[in-house]
């Protein structure tokens, strides 16, 4: 009988199983042995579970033996998941015939990785950082205060509700939206509301400008990002999901606060393509 996907990297899962029982068995007396192994057991899965999903796992009146072997066994049993993944997603980085679903999996624990490692780097950002020192910080607010100074920087004001380049900085933003859509063809479902929003706003700009300030003024709890990464098979990158509504919010403020601050010059000409100097044209 062959053996199907399903089932190749179970091997080590009912080996894994295998040596927990044994363990148990050991350290369990005679009479208590049948009825707490198959607790112990769903224990372990579910400290598997919240290995994956980067949640604390505790549970509560755990004597402390069982609860450092179900630790021990989900270290043994992550160092080996991580390592299939690396393995699997250097097969898939050189060429090699490699089963559509192991591709499918593999971006789904590279993605699980990625998130662990980032959510780690900032819980010890919070704890150990900033990394930068005071006499840094100290020197970089100086350089800005100078620089500030020296262009005669005014404050940017927040949209004024009777503001006479609204109506075009809307305009532009959502163009450069609706420009991801010109090669789409089949949208889904947030996609689709998106484009409606952009549309809505096109034919009635004063209501959606007028919503965009509200937002701006008195929202204050969120939409979560969705996140999925792009396989390209040499690598992966990640791509950001924004609610439909948050996103015009932010395309318009974008368009604004570029356009106020490279107003008040407080980008220096080298560094972008300015009105104010035509780039330089080599003869």
């Amino acid at each position: 009988k062959t053996v199907t996907k399903q089932r190749v990297e179970s091997n080590f899962d009912l080996e894994l199983r295998a040596a927990v029982m044994i363990d148990i068995l050991d350290m369990m007396p005679e009479g208590i042995r049948a009825n707490k192994s198959r607790t112990i057991l769903q224990h372990l899965s579910e400290a598997w579970r919240c290995w994956k999903s980067n949640t604390p796992w505790k549970v509560p009146g755990l004597p402390a033996p069982i609860e450092n072997m179900i630790i021990r066994y989900v270290k043994q049993k992550a160092d080996w998941w991580t390592n299939v993944s690396h393995y699997n997603r250097e097969r898939i980085r050189r060429g090699a015939t490699v089963d559509k679903t192991v591709c499918k999996k593999n971006l789904g624990r590279l993605t699980r990785l990625w998130l662990k490692a980032e959510q780690e780097r900032q819980h010890n950002y919070l704890k150990d950082g900033p990394y930068i020192s005071s006499e840094e910080g100290v020197a970089i607010y100086t350089v800005t205060v100078h620089w500030l100074e020296s262009r005669k920087f005014r404050p940017i004001p927040f949209p004024p509700l009777s503001y006479k380049h609204d109506t075009k900085l809307l305009i532009l933003a959502l163009e450069r939206l609706k420009d991801a859509y010109n090669v789409t063809s089949r949208l889904n479902q947030s996609q689709r509301e998106e484009l409606g929003l952009v549309e809505q706003a096109y034919d009635n700009p004063h209501e959606a400008l007028s919503r965009i300030k509200r937002h701006l003024l008195t929202q204050r709890s969120f939409k979560e990002v969705r996140i999925e990464f792009m396989d390209l098979y040499s690598h992966v990158f990640p791509v950001y999901d924004v609610q439909p509504l948050e996103k015009i919010t932010d395309a318009y403020l974008d368009q604004y606060v570029w356009y106020e601050s490279d107003k008040r010059r407080l980008f220096p000409n080298w560094v972008k393509p300015a009105d104010s100097e035509p780039p330089p044209l080599l003869v």
